[in-house]
């Protein structure tokens, strides 16, 4: 079983490979306002102190359901429920998914954390943050289309999908690369 801070620590393990930029303090502040559980805190101190806004991570699933490195090398090589790449969001555009996309509150609501825009322009990633802290921090895939808007909620289960149930392990595998740079500039 991981904690939140396995998590921390797989990044920052990882910091030489790191190619993205950090969240301002600004934007980690705003965040905060969202994620004020302190179970939330190490996501916060990753925004902080680690360049993984707008950073691409791929890794890949295996026969056993565990991540490893990614397999694709072309998008004819691509399989969809094995090889995953999406780029991390900024504190900003976290918040953008908690305010003004409808399928992003819910999932929110129902204890899903944006993470990350899926690369070809699929469906959001999201952390699965238990509040017992031993819990394993889950990857998940919320398919927006499975958003209700007569009711306001994601109709789960068919609304999300488990990547990998060892987010801090994808980390320890994956290949990072150049994504979206700041796009808007630092607010403080």
């Amino acid at each position: 079983m991981e904690s939140l801070s396995s998590i921390y620590e797989a990044v920052k393990s990882r910091a030489s490979d790191l190619v993205g930029y950090m969240g301002s303090e600004h934007e980690v502040a705003r965040l905060a306002k969202y994620l004020n559980r302190s179970e939330f805190s190490v996501l916060l101190r990753i925004y902080r102190e680690l360049p993984v806004c707008g950073m691409l991570m791929a890794f890949a699933i295996d026969s056993n359901g565990n991540p490893s490195p990614p397999v694709a090398q072309s998008e004819c090589d691509y399989d969809s429920a094995r090889d995953h790449e999406f780029t991390w969001m900024s504190p900003n555009h976290v918040i953008e998914e908690l305010e003004q996309a409808l399928a992003g509150s819910a999932a929110f609501a129902a204890g899903f954390v944006p993470l990350g825009m899926c690369s070809s322009g699929g469906d959001g990633y999201f952390l699965r943050i238990m509040t017992e802290g031993k819990a394993p921090v889950r990857l998940f895939q919320v398919y927006y289309d499975w958003y209700d808007p007569t009711k306001g909620v994601l109709v789960i289960p068919e609304a999300v999908h488990l990547v990998c149930q060892s987010f801090d392990q994808a980390v320890r595998v994956a290949h990072f690369g150049a994504g979206i740079p700041r796009l808007e500039a630092p607010l403080d």
